[in-house]
């Protein structure tokens, strides 16, 4: 065999290997855990904060920290993933209290509705995943002995996001992702079919939902003389499963809300006030779960003022790093949103 010959066999499957792993960072990689909302968290500079909000998607993509930074100097931060599960939340209460200590934490507790205690193991690997080394991540790995020491690996081809979707490829690899305070942008339209809910109707959560409920309700109740804990759930007119579910949702709410007359956990239920907001179920979705980008304006504009009129947060004395590290987060990202804005704007013939 000539020596050239004996070069391309070798260079070959040499070159085909570097194209597939090519492809698989820039096509269909999973988000990496620096990206993620948990692991964003910790980079934020400790007690900081006077609002943390913990949820899932709706939530990460629901509202905007550094437009509730420029609007009413409230410095804030989401904690989420897609979806959430109740036992990661319970456990990240301690850890977000330790981190920041924030005057309000924010909870959206959608997932009482339905999530299930055998899934969760499937959330803390996740959650476990995402964390920095530490005392928090070796007393998880000790809680769960589930977890291994693979649970904080990476494989190939295995959990990827549909990068292919160009929206969510902007959203997660734009190089100041960092800066959006764990907010993810959506630039799509969906009209949404609005579904009439009897507010004074109920049902019990199922035995799984009584049972995160309480232990939640446990934790934050250690600190509820210095914090403010809000338990809620973000906006919307219907539900990605469909209208039985969201109507399944909305009477477990009313449970929600009755189980915590009198205690200091405040209840805020915002789909309830979602016509309040100016939502436009023609404009302002990305999808029946999701806000859009302009829909997260609104919210965040209404959050602000619940804030600050309803729940009457007194915020933190910031130094002047902390003044900084949002200004820059606000400028940083100005363009980029704005142009979301702008063409979600045109879509919608405005």
């Amino acid at each position: 065999m000539k020596k050239s010959q004996i070069v391309k066999l070798i260079t070959f499957p040499l070159i085909l290997a570097g194209c597939v792993a090519c492809l698989d960072i820039f096509l269909f990689r999973k988000v990496s855990d620096d990206l993620t909302s948990y692991s964003q968290f910790y980079k934020e500079q400790e007690q900081a904060l006077d609002v943390v909000l913990i949820g899932n998607s709706t939530l990460r993509e629901g509202y905007v920290p550094t437009e509730l930074w420029k609007e009413y100097e409230i410095a804030s931060r989401g904690f989420s993933s897609s979806p959430t599960h109740p036992e990661v939340i319970y456990n990240a209460i301690d850890e977000i209290v330790r981190k920041q200590n924030p005057k309000i934490i924010f909870i959206d507790v959608n997932g009482l509705t339905f999530q299930e205690e055998k899934n969760a193991d499937f959330f803390i690997k996740q959650y476990y995943k995402a964390l920095p080394d530490g005392e928090h991540k070796n007393a998880i790995k000790e809680k769960y002995s589930y977890l291994t020491v693979e649970d904080g690996g990476w494989e190939p081809f295995k959990n990827h996001n549909n990068f292919r979707q160009q929206q969510y490829w902007e959203s997660l690899v734009y190089p100041t992702q960092f800066k959006t305070k764990g907010y993810q942008p959506n630039k799509i339209v969906t009209k949404v079919n609005k579904v009439d809910v009897d507010r004074s109707k109920e049902l019990p959560l199922t035995q799984d939902g009584e049972h995160y409920f309480e232990l939640i309700k446990n934790a934050c109740e250690k600190y509820t003389g210095s914090i403010q804990f809000i338990f809620g759930k973000m906006p919307k007119y219907n539900d990605i499963l469909g209208a039985d579910k969201f109507l399944e949702s909305e009477y477990m709410f009313k449970t929600i809300e009755n189980k915590l007359q009198g205690s200091n956990i405040k209840f805020m239920n915002f789909t309830s006030r979602a016509e309040e907001m100016g939502l436009d179920p023609n404009k302002d979705f990305k999808d029946n779960d999701h806000l859009n980008h302009l829909g997260a304006l609104k919210f965040t504009h209404f959050f602000g003022n619940y804030l600050l009129n309803e729940v009457k947060l007194v915020k933190k004395v910031k130094d002047d790093s902390v003044k900084n590290n949002f200004n820059e987060a606000f400028e940083t990202t100005k363009e980029y949103l704005e142009g979301i804005e702008a063409k979600l704007r045109k879509k919608v013939g405005e």
